[in-house]
């Protein structure tokens, strides 16, 4: 028997910056933003399939750190974050040929929710001139 949507637990939203480059090095994104990664490599560090990555990665999100079931809850922690390196990241995006983005990740708690953006939020993202990839589920996507 499969479960109604009203019996499935909340999954809380994250929200994370997502830095990825051939050149990128871990320890220069953690030290120009001050945070310390939730996951980071170097290019050709040896991944689980017994392969090396063509390229580096570093990501910080809310996942553990903010407790809250509220999307915006979480976008809001990050910005709050990432905000006070801006200039670095502009640059690092810019000058550095490192791809990066905020991921926001949302399994909605029923099968219609509204998001409603802030004007304010909105601004003080596109001033990080950083992409936004949302990606919201329905909780039938849970099953």
């Amino acid at each position: 028997m499969t479960p109604s949507t009203d019996s499935i637990d909340p999954y809380p939203p994250n929200v994370g910056i997502v830095f990825r480059g051939t050149e990128l090095d871990p320890q220069k994104i953690s030290t120009l933003l001050g945070l310390d990664p939730e996951s980071s490599f170097k290019k050709g560090s040896q991944r689980n399939d017994g392969k090396k990555w063509p390229h580096g990665f570093w990501m910080f999100s809310s996942s553990g750190r903010v407790q809250s079931s509220e999307f915006m809850t979480h976008l809001l922690w990050l910005v709050e974050q990432i905000e006070p390196a801006k200039t670095k990241i502009i640059k690092l995006l810019k000058e550095e040929n490192i791809d990066g983005e905020i991921n926001c990740f949302w399994i909605m708690p029923s099968s219609q929710e509204t998001l409603v953006f802030d004007p304010d939020l909105l601004k003080r993202i596109a001033e990080l001139e950083i992409r936004v990839e949302l990606s919201i589920y329905s909780p039938d996507n849970k099953k």
